[in-house]
């Protein structure tokens, strides 16, 4: 039957999403986020009467719940779809060939995405693509798979294949997070936290390259409620902690990937050691989507204020002026207040995930966005993850009363990674195939569980770490391995910082070139350091 503005579209969502009511503003905002606010609002309520007229009459049947402030689904009122078979195919790995005749291709990306297999994820994201080759989520994930995988080259002809083709189909341009995407493979920045280039051999699977993602079903649970409550307009923050080397940031990231896949746009931003600037990790999740910042239908005002903190953008934007000066008091809470209308833009068409990552590093401004961030999110598509680790956030950082804070408003939840169990370990010997199930126990007892550790103990065959060691005794055993020259470029390296330029190591040791980039090489291959390409003069970190 014909359906009259978006009925189909509002019918899809509130079907798919019939567990929990959702906010009429934001259905206003998901289906017509290029409205104001009273026209979106309007549009909504006039597309929810066609909806209800449109449904089918049944005696003594509401398919819908409505009041004045959400709709959802009558869970009295039974539905038959697709979509559940698919999952459920999905959930048995007998069923897997059937949830591909399902079309679980896009599953099947993330699985071995997890499993660290790049190969066949990237088989299965081209498979996808042939099927739909203008499903512009789908070439943003193949690009992704092929820098990941080591091939920044490979992931960039990638993107231009696929702008070519979209020029070609429709006459226009790529969206802002596709070239959002490109200009940060471009830079050499990372792309949701992906693991460095790496072997991809499933049976040579190594620590640089991080383990395949198991065990963490679940803090994944608490992190995907609460991005369920965002997506439905009810934003929060979650801060993530843990010890060193415990997967917190593998675990965001997975999740990340996880939104992604789900419709929701994600940002990412970290600390450095030590902060580079006033609100380093906010100002790098912008700059990682500066193509979109810049599209955003902002006043210029909060346009140049944010200008202040990415000057890029004003290379971007017309005759963007500088703000009008105001008192320095108040400095401070426009800044905030831009921030706060910029991420309320971006999360206006799709739900936003701000992932914050290091914030133990952070300083005190840094700490305040985030605590003026937060008190706002009520009401906002937005959710705010935020890693750090425990031991590094002592009792009076500014971390833990932003924390508290958020605690007290109701709107934060806390999570501490557990270390891996044995049966997480057999998990990983069966998928990794590099170790037999039967060495789990002794692999966790030695380990602790600690997966940074569990990595070295795999694929360090020949130095194997004493039972009970740590991260800091880890690095220390290697320490005592490497050559003379190459552990005094380490230390030197460690006094300019967090990231170093080659040359400036180089001549405060007075070494030849030669003799330099040997020792750089060792440091390297034992993976103290790696090249970071792309951040100017900083060569390594």
């Amino acid at each position: 039957m014909a359906t009259p503005r978006k009925t189909l579209q509002l019918l899809a969502y509130l079907v798919l999403h019939r567990d929990a009511a959702v906010t009429r503003d934001y259905l206003s905002y998901l289906l017509y986020p290029d409205d104001e606010e009273e026209s979106a609002r309007a549009k909504m309520r006039a597309t929810l009467y066609d909806l209800q007229r449109a449904l089918p009459a049944v005696p003594e049947r509401n398919w819908l719940v409505v009041d004045g402030t959400s709709v959802r689904w009558n869970p009295d009122a039974a539905v038959l779809l697709d979509v559940d078979e698919f999952e459920a195919a999905l959930a048995d790995p007998e069923r897997l060939e059937e949830a591909v005749a399902l079309y679980a291709l896009g599953r099947l990306v993330a699985q071995a995405r997890r499993e660290l297999d790049y190969p066949r994820a990237i088989g299965h994201a081209k498979r996808l693509l042939e099927m739909d080759p203008l499903r512009e989520d789908v070439a943003r994930r193949l690009i992704a798979l092929r820098y990941e995988a080591g091939d920044g080259a490979g992931a960039l002809r990638e993107y231009e294949r696929f702008e070519r083709h979209v020029r070609d189909e429709l006459g226009t341009e790529p969206m802002p997070e596709t070239s959002s995407l490109r200009e940060t493979i471009a830079r050499g920045d990372p792309v949701e936290g992906e693991p460095e280039p790496h072997r991809t051999e499933r049976s040579r699977v190594s620590a640089r390259a991080g383990l395949p993602f198991v065990g963490r079903d679940e803090e994944m649970t608490a992190l995907l409620d609460g991005w369920s409550r965002a997506a439905r307009g009810s934003g929060g923050i979650a801060f993530v902690g843990g010890e060193p080397g415990i997967g917190k940031s593998r675990l965001v990231t997975e999740f990340a990937r996880e939104v992604d896949e789900r419709g929701g746009r994600v940002l990412l931003g970290a600390t450095g050691f030590p902060e580079a600037m006033p609100y380093q990790a906010i100002v790098e999740a912008l700059r990682s989507a500066l193509p979109l910042v810049a599209s955003l239908r902002l006043e210029r005002i909060w346009l140049a204020v944010l200008g202040t903190l990415l000057p890029e953008l004003t290379a971007r934007i017309v005759d963007l002026a500088p703000p009008p000066p105001i008192d320095p008091a108040q400095e401070q809470v426009r800044l905030f207040g831009a921030l706060q209308r910029t991420l309320a833009a971006l999360a206006r068409p799709r739900p936003l995930l701000l992932l914050l990552e290091d914030l133990h590093w952070a300083e005190e401004a840094t700490i305040a966005a985030l605590t003026f961030l937060s008190a706002r999110l009520a009401l906002a598509p937005i959710f705010i993850v935020a890693t750090y680790r425990e031991d590094e956030a002592a009792r009076h950082h500014a971390l833990r009363r932003a924390r508290h804070e958020a605690g007290v408003a109701g709107i934060a939840r806390t999570l501490s990674v557990r270390p891996l169990s044995v049966s997480d370990i057999e998990d990983l010997a069966r998928i990794m195939r590099a170790f037999e199930p039967e060495s789990a126990a002794a692999l966790h007892a030695s380990s602790a569980g600690n997966p940074l550790l569990l990595g070295h103990l795999i694929e360090d065959r020949e130095h194997r770490p004493a039972e009970g060691s740590t991260i800091r005794s880890l690095v220390a055993e290697r320490l005592e391995r490497l050559g003379d020259d190459a552990r005094t470029v380490a230390e030197i390296a460690a006094l300019v910082g967090q990231r170093f330029p080659r040359d400036v190591v180089r001549n405060v040791g007075g070494w030849p070139e030669a003799a330099f980039a040997k020792s750089l090489d060792e440091l390297v291959d034992r993976r103290f350091v790696h090249e970071a390409s792309g951040r100017g003069e900083f060569d390594y970190a």
